[in-house]
C-alpha cells in the first residue's frame, strides 16, 4: 500500500502487495507498524501465531448474543443488561489492576488484569451489537477526534 509519501506499508504478515484500499487514518503510519510488530514479536515469545491479528469483535458479540438469547436470556432486556454488564466488568478490572499493584488486602496477577481488560473490551463488543451499532466504527470516529484535538487544553494538534 502506498502511504502519502509514496512508501510501502508493510502488513502484518510482512508482506507489501497491494490489498484494499488502506483507510485513511488520522494517527501516523509509524504508530501502527511498529504495535504490530511489537505485538509479533510478543506472540513468537509466547508461541503463538505472529501473524494471527485481532479480528471478527462484530461476529463473535452476535455469536455471544446468539448463546445467551439460546440460553434463557430475555432478549427484551438484553440492552440495559449488557450495558451494566460493562460497568460491572471495568470495576473487575479496576480490582484486578489493584490486587496486581498490590494496593487490595489480596495480591493478584498481571494475567488476571489482562484477562479482566479483555473482558471489558468483549463486553463492550456485546453491548454495541444489542445497542445497534458498529463499535469497530465508532472506535476510528472517535479515535479522529483523540488525533485532532491536542494533548494539552490551549494546544492545537499538529
Amino acid at each position: 500500500m502506498s502511504t502519502p509519501g509514496g512508501g510501502q506499508h508493510l502488513h502484518l504478515h510482512g508482506s507489501t502487495e497491494p490489498s484494499a484500499p488502506p483507510i485513511r487514518r488520522p494517527w501516523p503510519a509509524p504508530v501502527e507498524w511498529q504495535a504490530d510488530y511489537w505485538r509479533g514479536r510478543q506472540d513468537q515469545a509466547a508461541g503463538r501465531d505472529p501473524h494471527a491479528v485481532f479480528t471478527g469483535g462484530p461476529e463473535w458479540a452476535k455469536s455471544i448474543v446468539s448463546s445467551l438469547t439460546a440460553n434463557g436470556f430475555d432478549p427484551a432486556v438484553e440492552d440495559t443488561r449488557q450495558v451494566l454488564c460493562v460497568a460491572e466488568e471495568a470495576g473487575e478490572f479496576v480490582g484486578a489492576y489493584r490486587r496486581w499493584k498490590g494496593m487490595a488486602r489480596r495480591s493478584g496477577s498481571f494475567d488476571d488484569v489482562r484477562l479482566e481488560l479483555a473482558d471489558v473490551v468483549i463486553t463492550a463488543y456485546v453491548a454495541a451489537d444489542v445497542i445497534g451499532f458498529e463499535l469497530d466504527r465508532a472506535i476510528e470516529d472517535k479515535l479522529t477526534i483523540v488525533f485532532n484535538r491536542g494533548w494539552r487544553e490551549g494546544q492545537v494538534a499538529a
